[in-house]
């Protein structure tokens, strides 16, 4: 069973959310996931650099810490999760 979203810290220590996205997504093409899992990166450090980077390695979208609660609400809404 595979979530429908997962929201991920891009900075933590042994393994950054970078490297554990790229994971996720090997994982996904490996097993010919039928439905791609939402991955949002949480950060303090949201400039641009960091948003190309999440991009890059196949996170879906990038929120500046702290987190409100309309983020998620529409985030949600964004990739039509309940």
């Amino acid at each position: 069973v595979r979530p429908n979203i997962v929201f991920m810290d891009i900075h933590m220590p042994v393994k950054d959310g970078f490297q554990t996205c790229a994971e996720i997504r090997h994982m996904e093409q490996e097993e010919d996931a039928q439905q791609r899992t939402v991955i949002v990166g949480l950060t303090a450090d949201a400039g641009p650099a960091v948003v190309e980077r999440s991009a890059r390695v196949g996170m879906d979208y990038c929120l500046q810490k702290p987190i409100q609660l309309k983020s998620i609400a529409l985030i949600r809404e964004r990739f039509g999760l309940p």
